[in-house]
């Protein structure tokens, strides 16, 4: 069995790609003759995806209009200033928008540790000192 290099499914894909652009390029081209023809639409598309009404949704893929229609209500979302309400069948999950909090406490207690820290820095700062002139005066 002949296994395909990579330079040839290059060239395949290239080729697949091409012909995909020309396709494109000719169903264009067409429309746009038939709609200077029939003075119908200024524009051509291609490809074009529409929501005209809540869960009906138009596709327009090379010259064929596609619809699909489906509204499945499994959950609602509402907000308000101060939070935004999940509503699934009978439950209700609310997420505060703004939250606050106090943390007055936390940084009290930790000015403290920042104090406390400090001093026994310094402490050792000065015992070093201390030491240091110690080891001066004996060498």
């Amino acid at each position: 069995m002949h296994h395909m290099h990579r330079s040839e499914a290059r060239i395949v894909f290239r080729g697949l790609a091409a012909l995909f652009i020309v396709i494109v390029l000719g169903v264009n081209i067409a429309e746009m003759q038939l709609n200077r023809l029939t003075q119908k639409q200024s524009t051509v598309q291609a490809f074009n995806i529409q929501c005209q009404e809540t869960g009906k949704y138009f596709l327009y893929f090379l010259g064929n209009q596609y619809s699909i229609q489906s509204v499945y209500p499994i959950a609602g979302i509402s907000n308000s200033e101060k939070e935004i309400v999940l509503s699934i069948y009978h439950d209700r999950i609310s997420l505060p928008t703004c939250v606050s909090m106090d943390a007055t406490a936390l940084f009290s207690g930790l000015n403290i540790i920042a104090r406390q820290c400090t001093d026994e820095i310094l402490q050792a700062k000065t015992a070093c000192e201390r030491y240091l002139a110690e080891l001066r005066q004996k060498f």
